[in-house]
């Protein structure tokens, strides 16, 4: 998918095209030469400055302007959509000092309204795998599979489309029925990652990630049924406990008709009473995996194919994405993770303006909600965050909004951790925690 573009001869659009109508908000404006305006006597390489605005004066508050761009002749600004943009180019070569142009003649397009985009659960039933190891969707499962209904959804949250042609900015996506990863790897089950590599335009207008579908409410479950090998049981023993070690992940959640239950931690081997419970004893030289797993089921029965182990399965990955709103989504030891200036650098800053309205989040091993620097104005509102070694870590950002939010089983006996904040704060600025209800935490406080 390489592309060529020359710096020599006339100053020309490649795309998009002057007055084109349904342009994506994240478009790239793309141009090429303007060497001739120098004589195509010029020092390279060419520099590319590009205007958008949404007046043809280039003077209102939604100007954007990408500053000199040394290199390729692109620029991908985000739009806001269903709106009307003019815009215009000049360019300038690498000299002491540089020769530079007037602006070009000024071009019109029109971003396209916002869509609604639906994502299913993933089947791989070829078990099919990229280079990684992760599985990759089967084709044609959902119809014609280009998300643009229930029935034509995506295939899995790894097969979701961003950018042109998919989910941009201004749009909603929809998480549809139960996400949970049947894995058949022979060493190591990754999760299944859904990166969101596109930005919203603003607060009014953000990409919407939603789970309320009303004919197939969606939930997204961080764990996962080892189907590799067949799993053989003993038991049950005098106390009804039933033990395997042909799982090496250990076990979680036992399925149940009308949802998941996560499994209490016994601590011994074997145990009187309290059904629903399992013990995962390590292997003595690596400890990630299990040696032996002993479950008692809630009911008491066989455990059978109803359980299913912890830690990977699906989940979310920002990156440095913006503008972007989870509502009335179930997160079920899945976390909405993103990238932060200690593990990568870039030019970009990390993830701002995200919002967690109306979710339910629990069963998280570690942090269920975890900022890092400058993971600034970041809104949870009404969620119900349970069950995880620690509620919401911020540790350096600024304008952190939490109200009306649930927040509880923090550190609790499943879920220990040494520093079991419900809300924990250690800088930044700008911070309001505000009408939460807090109880059963290990350890509750605000540094503010």
């Amino acid at each position: 998918d390489a592309q060529l573009i020359s710096g020599t001869g006339q100053l020309q659009v490649v795309y998009p095209p002057d007055g084109v109508t349904g342009v994506g908000p994240s478009t790239t404006l793309t141009v090429s030469g303007g060497g001739s305006l120098f004589d195509d006597d010029f020092v390279g390489p060419l520099q590319y400055r590009f205007q958008i605005d949404e007046s043809v004066l280039f003077d209102s508050p939604a100007l954007k302007d990408s500053g000199w761009i040394a290199h390729y002749g692109q620029w991908k600004p985000v739009l806001k959509p269903g709106t009307e943009h003019f815009w215009r180019v000049k360019v300038r070569d690498s000299g002491t000092p540089p020769r530079e142009s007037a602006f070009s003649t000024i071009r019109t397009m029109r971003t396209r309204n916002p869509s609604i985009w639906y994502v299913r659960p993933l089947v791989d039933l070829d078990d099919a795998e990229d280079d990684l190891g992760n599985p990759v969707a089967d084709p044609g499962v959902y119809g014609k599979q280009d998300g643009t209904s229930y029935a034509n959804a995506f295939n899995g949250i790894a097969d979701v489309k961003w950018g042109p042609g998919g989910v941009e900015a201004g749009d909603t996506l929809y998480i549809c029925d139960t996400h949970v990863y049947r894995a058949r790897h022979s060493y190591w089950a990754p999760p299944v990652v859904g990166y969101i590599p596109e930005s919203g335009f603003s607060p009014e207008h953000p990409i919407t990630i939603a789970m309320d579908y009303p004919d197939a409410p969606g939930t997204l479950c961080g764990f996962f049924r080892d189907e590799q090998a067949e799993v053989n049981w003993v038991g049950p023993d005098e106390n009804g406990v039933y033990r395997t070690q042909d799982l090496p992940y250990g076990v979680a959640v036992e399925a149940q008709d009308d949802g998941y239950l996560w499994l209490e931690r016994a601590t011994t081997p074997t145990w009187k009473g309290h059904f629903g419970a399992v013990y995962n004893v390590p292997r003595q030289n690596e400890s990630w995996f299990v040696d032996t797993t002993y479950v008692k089921m809630s009911d008491g029965g066989k455990p059978g194919s109803r359980l299913y182990s912890p830690n990977e399965g699906f989940r979310f990955d920002l990156g440095r994405s913006n503008y972007v709103v989870f509502a009335n989504c179930r997160f079920l030891n899945s976390q909405i993770i993103a990238d932060s200036n200690l593990r990568t650098g870039s030019e970009e800053p990390p993830s701002h303006h995200v919002v967690l309205a109306d979710c339910d989040l629990g069963y998280c091993y570690e942090t269920q909600i975890d900022l890092r620097e400058d993971m600034d104005n970041w809104t949870i509102r009404r969620c119900n965050i349970h069950h995880a070694g620690r509620g919401i870590n911020c540790m350096v950002g600024h304008n952190l909004l939490v109200e009306d939010c649930s927040i509880h089983e923090i550190g609790a006996p499943q879920f220990p951790n040494t520093d079991a904040h419900a809300i924990g704060i250690a800088h930044g600025s700008g911070h309001i925690l505000q009408h939460n209800h807090l109880w059963n935490v290990e350890i509750g406080r605000a540094h503010v």
